[in-house]
């Protein structure tokens, strides 16, 4: 179901703005399987199918920094311009899993929001170029295709969703697979946290930074806090 993956969005990616939420207690971390992002520059996903796992979500009142470990300063400009120069050029080599590696190192070592922000975004974008792809990253398994087996079934099994095992493998229209076929199937699990008071959304893979949104929340503040599990959405 991975959140509207900027913009005022509260599914960023699986969730949806009709979500059926019920409290959970206790909830930890969410164990869901996004849904694709539809294609443009920042997708955002379609919907949880039946076969998507359940997603939990945790809303803060406090302006604590969801999803964020302490700032530690010692990372200076020239060391971010540097930093950022070398992940540019990873990501346009393709390596969307080592400039994440590079983004996500120097995350502890941010002097200040406005570096935390550059890095959050670049790492984002990196992790999303991952997602969306064949290349290999610790919480995708390699799939065979067997004789008779089509991608939705294959989906259902490994806990995703079609949309988003046909966007990672690049498919076409139909879907259509050969025997044999060497497939990656998403084998995450994402957890959301969700500060009212910054309007901010973070999507977690595996209890590690993934994704961060801004996020609109009801009219006069009457968004509850607490920690919820999407079960479904309309």
């Amino acid at each position: 179901s991975p959140v509207k993956p900027g913009g005022s969005e509260s599914r960023a990616g699986y969730g949806a703005s009709s979500a059926a939420a019920k409290p959970a207690s206790p909830v930890s971390k969410a164990v869901v399987v996004p849904v694709a992002p539809k294609r443009s520059s920042d997708p955002a996903g379609s919907r949880t199918g039946p076969q998507a796992r359940p997603l939990a979500v945790d809303v803060s009142s406090t302006p604590a920094e969801a999803g964020r470990s302490p700032v530690v300063p010692g990372l200076t400009a020239e060391q971010l311009v540097d930093l950022l120069t070398k992940g540019q050029a990873l990501e346009d080599r393709g390596d969307m899993q080592e400039a994440g590696q590079a983004y996500a190192g120097a995350l502890p070592a941010c002097r200040d929001e406005r570096q935390r922000a550059v890095l959050e975004e670049r790492l984002g974008r990196a992790n999303m170029g991952l997602l969306l792809s064949r290349q290999k990253a610790p919480w995708k398994v390699e799939y065979v295709v067997k004789p008779n087996d089509a991608v939705e079934k294959i989906a259902r099994k490994a806990g995703t969703t079609t949309e988003l095992t046909a966007r990672m493998n690049g498919l076409g229209k139909g879907h259509a697979i050969r025997n044999g076929q060497r497939l990656m199937l998403f084998n995450g699990h994402f957890s959301i946290a969700i500060s009212k008071a910054k309007c901010m959304l973070v999507l977690e893979l595996g209890g590690k930074f993934f994704k961060r949104y801004s996020v609109c929340i009801g009219a006069e503040n009457k968004t509850p806090a607490g920690s919820y599990v999407i079960k479904s959405r309309e």
